[in-house]
């Protein structure tokens, strides 16, 4: 964690419940809502801190994490691996952002909103990953992807 040199990545810790979804549904989902070839950040957000990545916690975690993988690829035939910019890491320890950081989209909808409209998120993950796939895991109504 050092805010100075850039040695942090600003992620999301998601903790579920494994009776109602799974790390492999959780990672599906993860890569169809970032550009994976894009190692300088995220859309509008370019710079160390903000670069993909997919983290593990144990051998179980890794070896789901290198399978989704796999099905990302075999997915999109056209894509050569050594261009995506999405490193599988081993989980760090994870320290908790300001709380004016959490939840955002939820306390300052029209800011979100406005920042993932200007930057062409919706845009570019279509381009990346096409219209039917950012449908699916895009569309609360979709039943295209199973949960556990």
């Amino acid at each position: 964690r050092n805010h100075a040199s850039g040695g942090h990545l600003e992620v999301v810790l998601v903790e579920y419940d494994p009776t109602k979804t799974s790390y492999g549904v959780l990672l599906q989902y993860a890569w169809r809502n970032i550009d994976p070839f894009d190692g300088k950040g995220q859309f509008c957000d370019k710079g160390p801190s903000y670069r993909p990545a997919i983290f593990y916690d144990g051998d179980a975690e890794k070896l789901e994490a290198q399978r989704v993988l796999g099905d990302v690829l075999a997915a999109n035939p056209s894509w050569d691996e050594s261009t995506l910019a999405v490193p599988l890491m081993e989980r760090p320890v994870f320290w908790k952002a300001e709380e004016y950081h959490q939840n955002f989209y939820i306390k300052k909808p029209g800011d979100y909103g406005y920042y993932k409209q200007a930057c062409g998120r919706t845009y570019r993950l279509k381009a990346v990953w096409g219209e039917d796939v950012y449908k699916c895991y895009h569309d609360l109504q979709s039943s295209c992807v199973d949960t556990v």
